[in-house]
């Protein structure tokens, strides 16, 4: 958790940046309003609350540094929470509404990363930068030139876990045990292609079910 909260807080600094520059730019903001909003979105509710409640207190933590030094431009910075539930249908109502509603400049968001697919074509098509503290998928980002990420991408994270194995640990043998999701296949894939360049055999090959009824006697069979 303490390295999501500094993912969480070098995002928020990059936007309060971008949001910096576009007010120095003198384009950004109607004279009239006396706040920026940017929006937050992830899991506020549900069984991954606790990471969403992770979020708002480490942007909370920064904004609040933000705004008692006198904001942005002399204007104050606001937090529009909008909740997830890290369910990618619900993840691109919440895009959706954050369009509609029309006041944030910059999205912080989302945690899961098939929410932040479904929800980047919406920042996409409405041209509103958002920018995840947390979604490693690569499709997120790609061909998508209003989504960024503060964090390393899936395709970096499996051929890192691979070469550490062979140039930290020496090893010239790996096994992988993947669960039946999108994220651990791909992690797979890449984990063995790199071990296959590197010249470290992949010996075994184990696919577990997140959601069998006897996984932990599954996970005891793949160890023996």
């Amino acid at each position: 958790m303490r390295f999501a909260r500094i993912y969480i807080l070098v995002a928020v600094a990059v936007v309060i940046c971008v949001v910096t520059g576009m007010a120095a730019c003198g384009y950004l903001f109607d004279k009239r309003d006396e706040s920026i909003h940017v929006a937050l979105a992830s899991s506020m509710t549900g069984p991954q609350a606790p990471v969403g409640r992770s979020f708002l207190q480490g942007i909370n933590l920064y904004l609040d540094m933000i705004n008692e030094a006198g904001g942005v431009d002399g204007k104050k910075i606001v937090l529009d929470v909008y909740d997830d539930q890290n369910n990618p249908e619900l993840a691109r109502q919440r895009a959706e509404q954050i369009a509609a509603d029309g006041r944030a400049v910059a999205v912080i968001g989302h945690y899961y990363s098939n929410c932040s697919i479904q929800a980047g074509e919406i920042y996409k098509q409405r041209r509103i930068p958002a920018i995840s503290p947390a979604a490693t998928n690569i499709n997120i980002t790609l061909e998508n030139p209003w989504y960024f990420r503060t964090i390393f991408n899936d395709n970096s994270q499996g051929r890192f876990l691979a070469t550490y194995a062979q140039k930290v640990f020496g090893y010239d043998t790996a096994s992988i045990v993947m669960e039946d999701l999108e994220y651990g296949a791909y992690l797979a894939d890449v984990f063995e292609k790199t071990c296959r360049a590197l010249g470290v055999k992949v010996q075994y090959k184990w696919r577990f079910e997140r959601d069998d009824e006897m996984l932990d006697q599954s996970l005891v069979q793949i160890v023996n």
